[in-house]
C-alpha cells in the first residue's frame, strides 16, 4: 500500500512501486485499464473497492498491468481506498 494521501501521491511513488516489482497484495492492485462501463466491468470495479473496503484498505493504481508492469500511455490514474 502507498503510505500517502491520495493528493500527495506522485508519479514517481508509481515509479517506484513498478521499479521495484511491486507485487500484487491485499493492499496493492494493478490495472491496465480503468473499468468500462458495461454491467460486467461496473460489478468487478465494486468488487475490487468493496474487497479492499472490508479489511485493511488498499490502493487500486491505473495504467499498470500486474505481472507485466506495462506502462498505458504514460499516464497513471489512481485510486486510493481508506
Amino acid at each position: 500500500m502507498i503510505n500517502k494521501k491520495i493528493e500527495d501521491i506522485a508519479e514517481n511513488d508509481i515509479l517506484a512501486l513498478v521499479s521495484s516489482n511491486a507485487a500484487e497484495s491485499q493492499t496493492l492492485d494493478f490495472k491496465r485499464e480503468l473499468p468500462g462501463r458495461d454491467n460486467s466491468a461496473k460489478l468487478e470495479f465494486c468488487t475490487d473497492i468493496c474487497a479492499f473496503a472490508d479489511t485493511q484498505g488498499g490502493d487500486i493504481v491505473y495504467g499498470v498491468s500486474a505481472g507485466e508492469y506495462i506502462f498505458c500511455r504514460g499516464q497513471f490514474s489512481m485510486m486510493n481506498v481508506h
